[in-house]
């Protein structure tokens, strides 16, 4: 599990625009980057408690989905 989680958002479109992909590259996934967890386990508790305060919600005061997830786990 994860201390940063990413959300997939429903939303209605009017128009798209699309491309026949024919220039698109193949992509094989390697292995996933570890940077924000191990910014993450960096943190202090308090930093970290106050980064899920801040993310409550969007840019335009939208809420947020809820963080369920707990606090980065710390090397022992």
């Amino acid at each position: 599990q994860h201390s940063g989680v990413r959300t997939a958002i429903v939303v209605d479109v009017e128009r798209i625009a699309d491309a026949c992909g024919f220039a698109v590259p193949y992509y094989e996934l390697v292995d996933e980057r570890p940077v924000l967890d191990a910014a993450h386990r960096k943190a202090t508790d308090d930093k970290y408690a106050s980064l899920l305060k801040r993310n409550r919600s969007s840019i335009d005061g939208l809420p947020a989905l809820e963080s369920d997830h707990p606090m980065p786990r710390r090397p022992a």
